[in-house]
């Protein structure tokens, strides 16, 4: 039994979160603070940290042996950390099933032209029969999914609903998924599998053969700009693109360029390389472009599924039993 006397929550959570922690974990001083300066100065003494602020250098802080992070993906590590012994855990997964619903709240918006509709609907406009708008349909398309973790499955899972054709591009098309909340997603329910799963060598296969393109990778130094001229080149002229992962996947210029000229019929765009978005974008104004503020998982992701899967992972660090969602520090993720 591993012991543990001192816990950090690095945000100022709910006070029912924090009591659910402190009744499952009596024997823990717990200590909250918003700051990172309040942050540093409680980790002095801390053997565990549960915040979305990593610290620079865990060295400074001699009983510190895990931290979790909030959020699901981590942008930057810091080279200390990464030398450092300290256990890093993430919440990948936890919110999959909302990020997947808003890559097909996108994909529905546009192909069933919901704009013109709801622009209609605040004019009190009757659209006569004549002028009726054409409308897509999810139904036969090809679906490209670039990350195939647990919320590219979860994507995977429902376009097969719509009937539509998949395929993915996964670093290790061989590997065992990761483990990944919540339980009914990842523990004993078959992963719903796409019909082709490639390695990072594919993916000018996907890209060739899909009318949607989805991302949903972390940030690393091998993803950064994935996207750019080439690869939207190689996109078929008329498909639809959407980003969930995070913004430095992609040449935002090029994109713009591309929707500009055509070549994409629209766009769904959750993340971007400057946030918040500068006003001066000329992704603001694109018509065939939906925009969300970072907001895929609706609210903040500091919520009770986080607090379930911090709580369940204390108990396997305490008994010293396989953790849930380690992360490689050196790759990232």
């Amino acid at each position: 039994m591993m012991k543990v006397t001192k816990l950090v929550i690095g945000k100022r959570l709910d006070d029912r979160y924090v009591r659910t922690i402190q009744s499952r974990f009596p024997q823990l001083t717990i200590a909250s603070c918003v700051t990172r300066e309040e942050q540093e100065n409680m980790l002095v003494d801390a053997d565990i940290l549960f915040t979305r602020l990593l610290p620079e250098d865990p060295s400074k802080y001699p009983s510190l042996r895990w931290v979790h992070f909030m959020w699901e993906g981590i942008d930057v590590i810091s080279e200390a950390f990464k030398r450092s012994d300290v256990l890093l855990t993430n919440s990948r997964g936890i919110h999959a099933r909302q990020i997947a619903e808003h890559v097909f709240m996108y994909m529905l918006v546009h192909s069933r032209n919901l704009f013109e509709y709801r622009k209609n609907q605040e004019r009190r406009y009757w659209l006569p029969w004549k002028d009726q708008p054409l409308l897509g349909t999810l139904y036969g398309k090809t679906l490209g999914i670039v990350g195939y973790g647990a919320i590219g499955r979860e994507i995977s899972r429902i376009a097969k609903g719509f009937g539509m054709h998949v395929i993915a591009v996964k670093r290790d098309p061989e590997g065992v998924p990761h483990p990944a909340y919540p339980e009914s997603m990842e523990k004993g329910i078959p992963d719903p599998g796409a019909e082709k799963v490639l390695g990072p060598d594919g993916l000018d296969e996907l890209i060739a053969k899909s009318d949607h393109i989805v991302l949903a990778l972390p940030l690393t130094e091998e993803t950064i700009d994935m996207f750019g001229k080439r690869e939207f080149g190689l996109m078929k002229r008329g498909a639809f693109f959407v980003n969930i992962g995070r913004g430095g996947l992609v040449d935002e210029e090029e994109l713009v360029r591309c929707l500009e000229k055509g070549h994409l019929s629209g766009a769904g765009l959750d993340v971007f390389r400057e946030e918040p978005l500068p006003s001066t974008s000329p992704l603001w104004s694109m018509k065939n472009v939906i925009l969300t503020p970072h907001s895929s998982v609706g609210g903040d992701p500091a919520d009770e599924m986080v607090v379930e899967l911090f709580c369940d992972n204390l108990e396997r660090y305490l008994k010293g039993e396989p953790m849930i969602n380690v992360v490689d520090k050196q790759r990232g993720y």
